[in-house]
């Protein structure tokens, strides 16, 4: 990565760090199978508190669909869950929501609160997961559902992506 990249990084941490003990949490659980599947509802819970925003015309939260909580359940179960958490004294300040499955990561959402909406807690989140995913061996983390400007600088390229939608003949 780039030299301004760092030093942008390294001033977030010590940003960061005045304010109180900053941890970040990684939990990816290895499946029921190996007597681990635990959806942990209280780290989803945290990461619908900082995906929610307050406009309804900006709330594009799926976290509180009974379907995406299935989907986070059975990814729990089989070992695909991959949610990192940034937290400051305590309180969960940023989050990135992923699935993971053989080395590569696919993060779905990241976001973090109004306090840090000045691009503080993600830099440091996005950095913290990379570091641990490759030290777990991941090859790949895909952010490109990750619409965050503080994303950007850590992509190594981009992919084209297409959309194939499928309507049933007479549906309204």
């Amino acid at each position: 990565r780039t030299g301004r990249l760092r030093i942008d990084l390294r001033r977030c941490q010590r940003r960061l760090a005045t304010f109180a003990d900053v941890r970040y949490v990684r939990y990816r659980p290895v499946g029921a199978a190996r007597g681990d599947g635990d959806p942990r509802w209280d780290l989803l819970d945290a990461c619908a508190r900082l995906g929610r925003s307050d406009s309804p015309s900006e709330n594009t939260s799926p976290f509180g669909g009974a379907f995406f909580r299935q989907v986070h359940q059975q990814a729990a179960k089989t070992g695909s869950l991959d949610l990192s958490l940034l937290t400051l004294g305590g309180r969960a300040i940023a989050f990135a929501y992923a699935y993971h499955h053989q080395g590569s990561v696919c993060v779905l959402q990241l976001g973090s609160t109004p306090e840090f909406a000045d691009e503080t807690a993600s830099p440091v989140l996005l950095a913290d997961m990379l570091k641990d995913s490759f030290q777990r061996g991941d090859s790949t983390v895909d952010l490109g559902a990750a619409r965050l400007p503080a994303a950007r600088p850590w992509l190594t390229h981009m992919v084209k992506c297409y959309r194939c939608r499928h309507y049933r003949i007479g549906a309204a």
